[in-house]
């Protein structure tokens, strides 16, 4: 009789591979971890992240986020926390988030903490109307496009914006800033404003896209809200010398100083 060999697997034996979550999931969750741990922003963890397609890790995060409070007791109601204690928190909320915000839906279904998941969905679906909550109630802010004036000056990025098919919108009196900030509020989807203070930034409606546009990616536009760029202004100008930021992540304020200074200092 032959002896049989241990290293070889009889043919009626089937070989089951492990269904894991997909990508985007595990990154937006390992993110939410480590904005907790190290007290860090969203933002600047998933630009210094490498990851080559950020755009639907940053929404699902900028979702995650906006809803935190309401998600954790979503959770604690569904009885999710009784039934897998173990489940990965971060992990959790970033399925829960793609379940009730974002897709609808969860798939490969047969993943572990996936199938956790859709396990409590009737709850969490019923927790969410119970809250009665709606998404009108949240502050919708106007997107913030900056020109970076050392690749490409304010006219022509106007130029070409509206060469695509944007209409800038002109206010009569510029002096009237009631009616400026009034005229933000009521931007249609194709409308944009030079901003009132800045004149290097141009106001979008809310959630305008911009992730991989042409202009992003040669360098003429940035994405910077206007908070971000007046720190930058208050400075410029102040004094002569060097300027040295030595916290810069991405970059954005110290790109903004390189662009007011002329790229001199």
């Amino acid at each position: 009789m032959a002896e049989s060999n241990p290293n070889l697997i009889p043919i009626n034996r089937r070989v089951t591979k492990r269904v894991t979550v997909p990508e985007k999931y595990r990154k937006a969750a390992k993110i939410l971890k480590l904005a907790d741990e190290r007290k860090d922003s969203v933002k600047n963890l998933i630009y210094s992240s490498g990851h080559r397609d950020i755009k639907p890790i940053y929404a699902l995060l900028a979702e995650c986020l906006k809803r935190q409070p309401l998600i954790e007791e979503l959770i604690s109601s569904s009885g999710l926390r009784e039934q897998q204690p173990a489940a990965d928190p971060y992990l959790s909320r970033i399925l829960v988030t793609e379940l009730l915000w974002g897709k609808g839906y969860l798939k490969p279904e047969n993943a572990r903490a996936i199938k956790t998941i859709l396990n409590v969905e009737s709850n969490l679906r019923d927790a969410l109307n119970k809250k009665d909550y709606s998404p009108v109630d949240e502050i919708q802010v106007p997107r913030y496009v900056r020109v970076n004036t050392l690749v490409c000056s304010v006219e022509e990025a106007i130029r070409l914006l509206v060469d695509e098919g944007c209409v800038k919108v002109t206010l009569k009196k510029k002096s009237d800033y009631a009616a400026f900030l009034e005229r933000v509020k009521n931007l249609s989807e194709s409308e944009f404003l030079v901003d009132y203070h800045l004149e290097f930034l141009l106001i979008f409606p809310p959630k305008t896209q911009f992730h991989g546009h042409y202009l992003l990616e040669n360098g003429s536009l940035f994405l910077q809200d206007k908070a971000s760029c007046m720190s930058a202004v208050a400075l410029s100008g102040t004094f002569d010398g060097a300027i040295l930021d030595a916290c810069a992540a991405p970059g954005m304020k110290t790109s903004l100083l390189a662009a007011l200074s002329n790229d001199q200092r």
